[in-house]
Formats: structure tokens, sequence, C-alpha cells
């Protein structure tokens, strides 16, 4: 029987060169040749995303200094907006969550090079809902009145909900201000009824959401006219 061994030298490009030598028998006896071997595809890292609801997002590229060209097959744990599965890049798309809690997608991406799959890299792509504030009922005060905070609330989770509020004239609170209206002492020096619109905005991790509005009437008090005449 024969002895042989393989000898050689890997080069920069993945080519390993070899040589076959017998022994015995057919001593001498030679051939050469080389194998490639092709690397496993590593893709750059991507950064985590955050959105706000109904934004617009720019595509997600993925890259690889693997040479050669790549392919690249993705799929995401949720649909925030570019479905759940595809091959390539991400492309432009609108942020959507449509519940009142926060959305986070991991995806999962593979790159294929020279036929090679290398191991996924995962990132994820966070979509804030569009922070809602609840109806607030239209008040009615008498001039000097007491009257208890106004306090907002929100159906959304997944965050705080903070509140930034503008009122169209003072009646005891101001005309603008963040979070709950505290209590107050309702204010009207005139003799006509004092209406305010008070707008207030939800803002959640740096996404404002549509703003609602209610009114607070302040009556003035209530004057006697003067009676004039002559006596006869």
């Amino acid at each position: 029987s024969g002895v042989f061994k393989i000898s050689g030298t890997p080069t920069a490009s993945g080519t390993f060169n070899y040589t076959v030598t017998t022994a015995g028998l057919c001593n001498n006896q030679s051939v050469s040749g080389s194998i490639i071997v092709n690397p496993l595809p590593v893709i750059n890292p991507v950064s985590n995303l955050n959105y706000c609801a109904n934004s617009s997002a720019s595509s997600i590229n993925f890259t690889t200094s693997t040479p050669g060209t790549p392919t690249y097959n993705w799929t995401s744990s949720a649909n925030v907006g570019f479905g759940t599965s595809g091959t390539g890049n991400i492309p432009a798309f609108t942020a959507i969550n449509n519940t009142n809690s926060v959305i986070t997608a991991t995806v999962s991406v593979t790159a294929i090079v020279n036929g090679c799959s290398g191991a996924s890299t995962l990132f994820t792509v966070t979509v804030n809902p569009e922070p809602v504030v609840n109806l607030v009922s239209n008040l009615i005060y008498c001039n000097n009145a007491p009257a208890a905070s106004i306090a907002f609330s929100s159906p959304v989770t997944g965050g705080t909900v903070t509140y930034s509020w503008t009122s169209s004239v003072n009646v005891g609170f101001g005309v603008n201000g963040t979070g709950n209206i505290g209590a107050f002492t309702a204010i009207n020096n005139s003799f006509s009824p004092l209406v305010a619109t008070v707008t207030v905005t939800p803002i959640l991790n740096g996404c404002t959401g549509s703003p609602i509005t209610f009114t607070v009437t302040v009556n003035p008090n209530p004057n006697a006219g003067t009676i004039s005449g002559s006596a006869t």
C-alpha cells in the first residue's frame, strides 16, 4: 500500500495550495492542486431603531466585509411597517403601531456569500404608539369659587404620558403649563361669562399625539341693576 501526505500554505484569498506525495511502491509520485475555502459571511452590526407611530422611516441597509456578492435574508417577529420576512435591504417604510402599547420587532438577518451562510445578526425596531389623552368634560364655576384640580389620563401603556396644555384666557390657572392643572380659584372680574378653551397635547417617548380641547366657564358675580325714576 502507498503512503501519502498533503502539505501546503494558505493564501490571503482563502485558497489552499496542496501537494500529494506518495511513498512506497510509487515513491516520489506527486499531484498538486488547490482547494478554495470560502469564509462564513459576517454582517456588520445594525443599530437598534426607535420610531413614533405613523412616522416615515429610512431604508435599513445591510453590509458585510466578506468578499463576494452577498444576499440577505431577514425575518421580523412583528410587522411594524415592513412585513415579517424578505430578502435584500429593508426599503423605506411608514412605522405602524395601532395599539396602545409599545411594539418591539426583533429582526434576524442572515448573509449568504459564495453559497456560504453565516450566523444571524439581530437588532430591534421599536414603534411607540400614538399617545392619546382621554376626553375632559366642560366645566362651569362661579367667580371666586374654589375649583378642584383637573387631571389628565391616557389609555396608552409602555411609558409615562406627559401633557402640555394651553388656555385661551386665564380663569384662575394661567394660560399654559405641563402636567395636570392644580386646584385653583375661579376668576372672572368682568360682567359677562368668561370662557377659557383649554387645549391638551399628550407626549410619550418623544412622540406627540393629537390634542383635545375642553372649556372652563367662569360666571361673573351677580350685580343689582340701577333703578332710576322720579317720585311723585
